[in-house]
């Protein structure tokens, strides 16, 4: 009997996202295969995680899609959760060294 690793069940998961995504972007296989540089049995292959799938398909499969590559890998975007704003000549002093002041 064969084991689900860890691995084997994000490589699922990637692969269904991109399943996911072609079908919502109304493209075929042979139009992502393309758009991912391997054949189309290939493609195929990875969207059923019968292969690996490499950081450069997964990117190309981003560009492809116009999404960020941790859409596909973690199933969302990083987000920006708080944000400081510094005016000119009032960031916090972090170092002096070599006659020269640095500021945060």
């Amino acid at each position: 009997m064969n084991q689900m690793t860890g691995l084997d069940f994000k490589i699922k998961e990637m692969a269904s996202r991109i399943k996911e995504l072609r079908e919502i972007e109304g493209l075929t296989t042979a139009e992502m295969a393309v758009k991912t540089g391997i054949s189309e049995s290939e493609y195929i292959d990875c969207e059923n995680a019968k292969n690996d799938l490499n950081f450069a398909f997964i990117y190309r499969c981003a560009l492809a899609f116009n999404v960020d590559v941790t859409d596909i890998i973690e199933g969302n975007s990083p987000k920006l959760k708080s944000l400081v704003v510094t005016r000119a000549g009032a960031g916090q002093k972090i170092e002096q060294a070599h006659g020269m002041t640095y500021y945060n």
